[in-house]
């Protein structure tokens, strides 16, 4: 069965780009800081969840390598470390909002809180533990996991900013 496309699809993707694109100058961004006692977010995972639970696994997966392979292309190393588990974590997020969970808050926190406790644990492992820093426990606890809760908490305003949105969609008409 092929799903219908609607009139408002071209007008959400390009808001969906242009929110990615503000906060990901915003996670760069040297003299407009959202670090709050040390924990700095990544507010790009909960923009990823919220789209995957919105629009699916197909926007979720899509969106998830864009930010993915742009968070790489200024990531010290050559790896495609963001970009696999960006479009990894796009495809379970729209999958489990499509076929296992409810689109409520709480699910949206269970899953922004997975997937920032992952993403954080991953980054620690792949960029600390090989360096055996003698700081690095102690660099998971005060930095890794107060950003992965401060992370999580940014799926509220984007949670409501989506069903909003996905609530303001129209039909395609017949003519």
């Amino acid at each position: 069965m092929k799903r219908k496309r609607h009139s408002g699809d071209y007008t959400h993707i390009i808001l969906i780009g242009v929110l990615s694109l503000l906060f990901y100058l915003l996670q760069f961004t040297p003299w407009l800081s959202l670090r709050v006692a040390g924990a700095r977010p990544m507010p790009l995972l909960p923009l990823l969840v919220a789209v995957s639970i919105f629009y699916g696994e197909w926007y979720g997966m899509t969106l998830g390598l864009i930010l993915g392979m742009a968070l790489d292309a200024v990531a010290a190393g050559a790896s495609c470390f963001h970009a696999l588990f960006f479009l990894f974590f796009g495809l379970v997020c729209g999958a489990l909002a499509t076929y296992v969970l409810n689109r409520n808050l709480r699910a949206a926190l269970v899953l922004s809180l997975g997937v920032s406790l992952v993403y954080f644990a991953a980054r620690w492992a792949r960029y600390l533990l090989p360096l055996h820093d003698p700081d690095a426990l102690s660099y998971l606890l005060r930095r890794s996991l107060p950003g992965a809760l401060y992370t999580a908490l940014w799926i509220v305003p984007f949670f409501y900013f989506f069903r909003w949105l996905s609530r303001r969609r129209q039909p395609a008409s017949l003519l």
